[in-house]
């Protein structure tokens, strides 16, 4: 029997296809209109304006579908991706300038999602101190586990955590040496 099993056939297709797309994404001209500096900041405009804004429409009108959510988030970070060219996928595929810029990025990721978390506290413990304040209790909160704006908020967290590297890049696109 000479016949490949089925396992080797797909190994050498998954390594096929693993080589045709590390060609595509570090030869690839055709997206560069992602890559430039006017287009890293309509990307990371639309990136912010997605992770944030749709949870608070959905917080304060009600009836936004989680599917949305989550598709809007998978469409920038895809876009993200795609406009530094994977640069926090690979380390093999990306320059000593890349591998750089994305450690400064790390860096600066962590701060950012700290910072955002602990203003988070900050105020739902300031909004519980006031409460006290004025009716003698604190912490008037209703947690409904079974509200949607829990899993809107779940998604938020993982959005915010897979987004931030990629805001924390930086606004500055690829040079355009042809």
């Amino acid at each position: 029997m000479n016949s490949k099993s089925l396992e080797e056939r797909v190994e050498v297709f998954g390594k096929n296809f693993d080589t045709s797309v590390r060609a595509w994404v570090s030869n690839d001209r055709s997206l560069n209109f992602l890559r430039t500096t006017s287009a890293r900041l309509i990307l990371s405009t639309i990136t912010v304006l997605a992770l944030y804004g749709i949870p608070a429409y959905q917080m304060f009108y009600r009836g936004v579908s989680i599917w949305l959510y989550v598709g809007a988030l998978v469409l920038c970070v895809l876009l993200q991706k795609l406009s530094i060219r994977f640069a926090f996928d690979d380390d093999s595929q990306i320059d000593e300038y890349q591998h750089e810029r994305r450690n400064r990025a790390y860096r600066r990721a962590y701060k950012r999602v700290a910072t955002i978390l602990a203003l988070a506290i900050i105020l739902v413990a300031e909004n519980g101190f006031s409460l006290k304040q004025s009716l003698g209790s604190g912490f008037r909160y209703s947690f409904d586990l079974g509200s949607e704006n829990w899993v809107f908020l779940g998604v938020f967290v993982c959005g915010l955590f897979v987004v931030q590297k990629y805001l924390s890049w930086g606004i500055k696109g690829e040079s355009r040496a042809e």
